[in-house]
């Protein structure tokens, strides 16, 4: 059984290093030149990091739509999305590992 919590928590581990991935990329979209677009591989990397991350902020976008302030607009979603893979860290260490 610690196996398997082992192999949840890594799981788990690598889709919150993505939401982490996500957002610097979505900040090098921002620095960058304002008609950046990514090609070749650096398209393949975004375009999986997107796929992978896209779901559940679109799931709590649902529910929590963005907070904006001017131009500016903050992502409950993709907030609670993080949290809940935090959450579900904790879940998996006290029910394998506890």
């Amino acid at each position: 059984m610690v196996v398997v919590g082992a192999i949840i928590g890594n799981l788990l581990n690598l889709y919150l290093f993505l939401f982490f991935l996500r957002v610097i990329l979505s900040w090098l979209q921002v620095l960058m030149q304002q008609d950046f677009a990514p090609t070749g591989g650096l398209l393949v990397v975004f375009e999986f990091i997107y796929s992978a991350t896209d779901p559940p902020i679109d799931f709590f976008e649902r529910f929590l739509p963005p907070v904006r302030f001017g131009r500016v607009a903050i992502s409950l979603g993709f907030m609670a999305a993080v949290l809940s893979v935090l959450i579900a860290q904790r879940v998996n260490y006290a029910i394998f590992a506890g």
